[in-house]
This record gives structure tokens, sequence and C-alpha cells, in this order.
């Protein structure tokens, strides 16, 4: 699969999405700006990953390339944490340790990084559907048909899941968490998976969109009118989803228009270079950014107690362009690269005898 900008740009448009929901005010608040957000901004994410699957890729090499991509650096970071946190007062028990390897939202220190494990394991999984069943079956043009079947599975497991008590965990002293999904989330493996065959077969659409006014004014009447009558939630890591119908149509519409929203920004210059640069970089913002928010959001807070607004803003601004810069220093450094950046592994061809 050529790389297209106008995914570029909606991976950027997927992050920025991230870490606004992530900013302590939209997280108070939990009003239109986080409902609004949540209804689509996850599996977004999971449909940009299906449109670059490429089926002809060989299946140690894919999955050795996405650990290398996805599990490395999520590794990385939340074991140098947990190394952090010997030498505090409160360290990380046992299990805290053991919740890395879990990696379910509620068994991590860092629950945002749920969603690297989750997206390594619904890739490899939508991978091996595509290549040793789809593909050879013959069944492509029925991929609704497989995506329907998906996510009926999805939403009964989950239905399943929010009854049952799995546990919970201590992850430091005074920390404990109930887990609320199984090891690296794997109980949402038919709805992220269902996202990641979107994107795969839609994958061309996507790409060589062309946007049509008819077709936006349909979509966002759409998600509005279910957002303001139905009022669905949808947070995969919290395992919630309400009016699970609603929160499908929403989902669909609200990434409708962020396909349309980066087809319009990857035609204005200055936009398009913006968004690239967030896409490029969307990794270590997603694993950076919720501690650097936090921090600048909590600090223009208490300085501008009444002026929630002005910590929103600049949360969200440093939020961002740190983990950027900090993307750009690993990039130059053999050792931050060597844990952080992905090797990419492929097939030598065979010697000449």
């Amino acid at each position: 699969m050529q790389r297209s900008n106008q995914v570029d740009v909606l991976k950027g448009i997927g992050i920025a999405l991230v870490v606004l929901g992530h900013n302590w005010v939209t997280l108070q608040e939990k009003g239109a700006i986080f409902r609004l957000i949540y209804s689509f901004h996850m599996p977004l994410f999971f449909v940009i990953s299906g449109i670059f699957i490429k089926e002809k890729e060989n299946l140690r090499f894919f999955i050795l390339n996405k650990a290398s991509a996805i599990l490395k650096p999520y590794f990385f970071i939340s074991f140098s944490i947990g190394l952090v946190y010997l030498f505090s007062s409160n360290p990380l028990t046992i299990q805290g340790w053991l919740g890395i390897l879990y990696a379910e939202g509620q068994s991590l220190t860092l629950d945002w990084m749920w969603f690297l494990p989750s997206l390594f394991i619904s890739s490899v999984t939508a991978f091996l559907l595509i290549k040793k069943l789809i593909l050879k079956s013959n069944t492509q043009i029925l991929w609704p048909a497989w995506c329907f079947f998906s996510l009926i599975i999805g939403l009964q497991v989950n239905q399943y899941i929010s009854t049952m008590a799995i546990g919970e965990i201590s992850l430091r002293e005074g920390h404990v968490s109930i887990l609320l999904g199984w090891p690296f989330s794997i109980d949402l493996l038919p709805i992220t998976t269902c996202c990641i065959l979107s994107g795969y077969f839609l994958s061309q659409k996507i790409i060589n969109h062309q946007n049509s006014l008819g077709k936006i004014s349909i979509a966002l009447f759409l998600f509005l009118t279910i957002y303001w009558l139905t009022s669905p939630s949808l947070d995969l890591n919290e395992r919630i989803i309400k009016n699970p119908t609603a929160a499908t149509m929403q989902a669909i519409c609200g990434i409708y228009l962020m396909v349309c929203t980066a087809t319009m920004l990857v035609k204005i210059k200055f936009l398009r270079v913006i968004f690239l640069h967030l896409g490029e970089a969307s990794i270590f913002i997603y694993i950076f950014h919720f501690p650097i928010q936090a921090t600048i959001t909590f600090k223009i807070l208490k300085i501008y107690p009444n002026h929630p607004f002005l910590g929103f803003i600049f949360g969200f601004l440093i939020g961002v362009i740190f983990p950027i810069l900090i993307y750009k220093v690993v990039k130059k450094s053999r050792f931050f690269s060597a844990f952080l950046l992905p090797t990419k592994f492929q097939r030598l061809p065979c010697p000449c005898t």
C-alpha cells in the first residue's frame, strides 16, 4: 500500500482528538466535547490501521514489524516508569509489574497505554482473517457480512464481560483497580477487528475519497441527531457501550466526517503540514501526551482558576508539541531509537549461486 497524505492527515486528526479527549477539563466536565470525541476516536484509529495492511506480506514479518512498532515502545516505557517508581515511596507491587504483561487498561499505571497492546493483537488477528480465511475462501465481496458478524459477537462479549467480576489488582500500595477486560484487551477483539477489516476493505475508497456536500450534510445531521436523541456512550477502555445500535451508527458517521475533514485539510498547505507532523509522531504523542498535558493544565488552572479554557488550550497545545519534540530527539539518538522506533523486518532475497 502506497502511503497517502490524506491518510496520514487523518491519523493526525485522530491523535489530536485523543489529546483533546484526555484533556483534564474535558474529562472532568464529560460534556458535549467528551461525548462527541469518544463516540468514534478510538474506532477511527483501528480503521486507519486496517488501511495499511498488505495482504501479500509474510505473516512472520508482519508480526515482527507490528511488535517492533507497537509493543516495543509500550514495554520500554511501561517498564521504565516501573523502574522510576522503585525510587519512590510507593513502588509498583508484584501485581503492578505483572499488570504490564496483562496489558489491560485497569492493570496499568499508565492506563491510556491499553490501546497499544490491543492494536497489536487486533492487527495480527485481522491480518490472519484476511490472509488465511477471507482471501482463501474468495469471500472478499462479503466483507460487510464479516464485519457485521464480528461486531455482533463483540457486542455480545461486551455485554457478558460487563456482568462478570474478573478480579482486582493492586498496582501500588493503596492503589487497587478492578479489572474490566481480558489480557491485551482480547475481549474487544471482535469489535476492534471489525474496525480494522473495514479499514482494509475500504482503503482505496478512503485514499481516493472526494467530498460530497450532500453526503457530508447527511452524515453530520445523523451524527448530531443520534447524539441529541439517544445519547449513546462508547468507551472501549472502560467497556462502556450504551445503546449499541446508535453508538455504532454515530461512530460510522463520525469516522466518515473525519475522512471528509482530512480530504479538505490535505488541500490547505499549512494545515496539511501540521497534521502530517502529528500523524508522523502519533505514537509518541499517544504515549507522552497525558502526563504533559495534565501537568500544564493543572498549573494554568492553579494560576487562573476561573478560566478553565486557558488550561484546556495550553494543556492541549503543549501536550501535542512536547511529544513531537521528544520524537525529533529520539530520531537522533541511536540508543532511544533502538527502543522506541520500529525496526523494519523484511525477507532477504536468496543469494545467487
